[in-house]
């Protein structure tokens, strides 16, 4: 993990303790109201659409992630999905239409995306979270690979959703 402190300026840790608790960062995030923030990089970037990715989006809280981007509405122009090559080529619905999850790989990573969701567990975080950072990504994960690591964020969605503010 050498470097991986400066590479990972983007990036900040969701510590969902409950299956609902991730709905409740993520409603939190979209309604906050604060300065140039990312709360409000989300709103406006979803206005034209966003570019998602979620990572382990065939796990149990990857698929809640996705449902929860349906609730919300959120506008995305792009959705993809990730998984390992024992998932990769499932087919996923999401808003009435079909996506083919890919496989996960450093190349895809390096690629813009508006925000990388993840949920794959802690060592394909520190692998693959650390190199979408460093394309200039911005990384939600809700591994504990980041969690003591200094700039980046830990936002516990009932303990202090206020560290998004100012977040860019």
């Amino acid at each position: 993990m050498a470097g991986a402190e400066e590479q990972l300026c983007q990036y900040f840790y969701c510590a969902p303790h409950s299956r609902d608790d991730f709905r409740e960062f993520f409603n939190e995030a979209v309604n906050h109201q604060a300065g140039d923030s990312l709360i409000e990089n989300i709103e406006e970037a979803g206005n034209m659409g966003l570019k998602v990715g979620v990572v382990g989006a065939t796990g149990a809280v990857g698929r809640n992630m996705l449902s929860i981007l349906d609730e919300r509405n959120v506008n995305i122009k792009r959705l993809r999905c990730f998984a390992s090559e024992r998932t990769a080529g499932h087919i996923l619905e999401w808003k009435g239409k079909e996506i083919t999850v890919e496989l996960l790989t450093e190349e895809v990573m390096k690629e813009p995306f508006d925000y990388l969701l993840f949920s794959a567990g802690g060592g394909v975080s520190e692998k693959y979270a650390a190199i979408a950072a460093k394309a200039g990504n911005t990384v939600i994960d809700n591994s504990s690979t980041w969690r003591m690591t200094e700039g980046i964020p830990l936002a516990v969605p009932e303990v202090n959703p206020h560290v998004l503010e100012n977040y860019q």
